[in-house]
């Protein structure tokens, strides 16, 4: 009888020198939205994994096993950190809410674990669905102890059908937005407006900002494109890339970008566009962050992911003391 294979999961951001949730969870090891822009697609269509990621063979994670480790009964590298109740976030390399949740509710099963045992998790999605089935809305009403965050990264329709593939509609995330402000979500529902992409991002951000500030989102948090240019993914969609900004992408990241390989726009080209969003957040009463390695000074606190500071974030690192 051949053995149930499990994905392995949480693991530690790549980013643990200064990030304010360095363990990260995924529910699945694949996910069922394909966006472009999608930087675990391209680490995990690399190396041993990297046939059964683009066959899309999907496995998840071991809920028992999951749920010992979070009761201290297995010792792991993260038993520390669980056990200061440090947040969890929960939608790392790919989305909980996807559809892949749909036909599996391996999600929903662990909703029900961390609920009753009240773990602080940040949840990062694209997904809406669940928005509108009480089985998974009943965990989040009046919850105290979870926030979420929408990704959603342009208002034009068109531009999100090609660079978001399979993903809900820019509007139907700003109403599942207004369904969990509305459900009193006290940890605040988030506009994750990353990757955010000159061409394709700069057009609307402004709107999409009003506009999910007046669906009850309480923060943003945002962060530019970084383009892999040993990406052979990345590289075969450059042609929609190039369509959707309406100029050379590649060509533009060479040019404004230092270095090689994995191209980071500099300083100065962000800077306006930084400055726009902090005075728009202000005007709106939203709270203002920034993950980029470039502005993260200008965060309203010391969680780039933009959770309050009343929470018990990781302040343990490089950039948060």
């Amino acid at each position: 009888m051949e053995k149930v294979k499990y994905y392995g999961s949480p693991r530690w951001s790549y980013e643990l020198y200064d990030c304010s949730m360095p363990m990260t969870f995924d529910t699945y090891n694949n996910c069922g939205f394909q966006c472009l822009y999608c930087f675990s697609s391209f680490q995990k269509a690399v190396g041993l994994s990297k046939d059964a990621y683009l066959n899309k063979k999907i496995t998840n994670v071991n809920p028992e096993a999951i749920k010992r480790m979070f009761e201290g009964e297995t010792k792991s590298q993260f038993s520390e950190y669980i056990k200061d109740r440090k947040v969890m976030q929960w939608g790392g390399l790919t989305d909980p809410f996807c559809w892949i949740e749909k036909s599996r509710g391996v999600t929903l099963e662990l909703l029900d674990y961390f609920y009753k045992k009240q773990y602080p998790i940040c949840f990062s999605t694209k997904g809406t669905f669940w928005t509108e089935d009480e089985r998974y809305m009943k965990y989040f009403r009046n919850n105290d102890f979870w926030n979420v965050k929408f990704s959603i990264i342009t208002l034009d329709e068109q531009k999100s059908k090609w660079i978001e593939k399979g993903t809900p509609t820019p509007r139907e995330r700003l109403q599942a937005i207004e369904r969990l402000a509305k459900a009193n979500l006290k940890g605040g529902v988030k506009l994750r407006l990353r990757p955010f992409i000159i061409g394709i991002s700069t057009p609307t951000f402004k709107q999409l900002i009003r506009e999910a500030a007046a669906a009850g989102a309480t923060a943003i948090s945002t962060e530019f494109f970084c383009l892999e240019d040993r990406s052979l993914i990345l590289k075969k969609n450059l042609e929609t890339f190039n369509a959707m900004a309406g100029f050379d992408v590649l060509k533009f990241y060479k040019e404004y970008s230092v270095g090689s390989g994995y191209l980071r726009l500099s300083r100065k080209v962000k800077e306006l566009y930084i400055k726009e969003m902090k005075d728009l957040c202000k005007e709106v009463g939203m709270r203002f962050y920034v993950s980029d390695a470039h502005f993260k000074e200008q965060c309203d606190n010391g969680s780039c992911c933009g959770l309050p500071e009343t929470w018990n974030y990781s302040r343990d690192n490089l950039r948060r003391r």
